[in-house]
C-alpha cells in the first residue's frame, strides 16, 4: 500500500482566446475537474501561470521591452498556430519553454512551488534591437548563448 496519491488524467480541456491557450483542466476517469490553470498575458507577452484548483503555484514571467529572437524562431518553426503549439509542447520540449512565445525578451522566472527554480537571462542587444547574446543564471550554473542573424 502506497501513501503518495496518484493522479490518473483522462483528458485535458483547453480554452483558447485570439489563438492563444488561456485555461487548462485536467479530468480524471469520472470526467471531473482535478486541475485547473489560468495563463495570464500582458500584450504577448506570457506573465503569469496560475493553478486555480489542485496545484495552486503561480509561476510569474518578467520581460524586456526588446524583440525576441526566440519568437522569431518559434514562428518559423510551427507557422501562424505557434502560440497555441508552444503551450501544448513545452512542458514536454525543452527546445521551446513557454516563454518562447512571446514578444520581447524572457528576463525572469519565480514560482510559488517550491521545486522550480528560479532563473534569470541577461542580455546584450545588436543594433536592431535583438539579442547579441544571453546569459542565463540558473542557480550555480551560468550558460552563455550566442545569436547569429542571416
Amino acid at each position: 500500500m502506497s501513501n503518495s496519491p496518484k493522479k490518473y488524467v483522462q483528458w485535458i480541456d483547453y480554452t483558447l482566446q485570439d489563438g492563444k491557450i488561456v485555461s487548462e483542466s485536467e479530468r480524471d476517469l469520472n470526467q471531473k475537474i482535478i486541475s485547473n490553470k489560468r495563463i495570464d498575458y500582458n500584450e504577448n507577452d506570457i506573465v503569469a501561470y496560475k493553478g486555480l484548483l489542485g496545484d495552486r503555484s503561480m509561476d510569474n514571467y518578467d520581460y524586456d521591452d526588446k524583440n525576441s529572437a526566440m519568437l522569431l524562431l518559434v514562428q518559423n518553426v510551427f507557422g501562424e498556430n505557434y502560440q497555441t503549439i508552444i503551450t501544448l509542447i513545452s512542458s514536454h520540449e525543452k527546445e521551446f519553454p513557454l516563454e518562447s512565445m512571446s514578444d520581447h525578451n524572457f528576463v525572469k522566472f519565480t514560482s510559488t512551488k517550491p521545486s522550480k527554480n528560479e532563473y534569470s537571462n541577461v542580455y546584450t542587444y545588436n543594433n536592431f534591437g535583438y539579442p547579441k547574446t544571453h546569459t542565463q543564471l540558473n542557480g550555480g550554473y551560468k550558460t552563455t548563448v550566442t545569436y547569429e542573424y542571416e
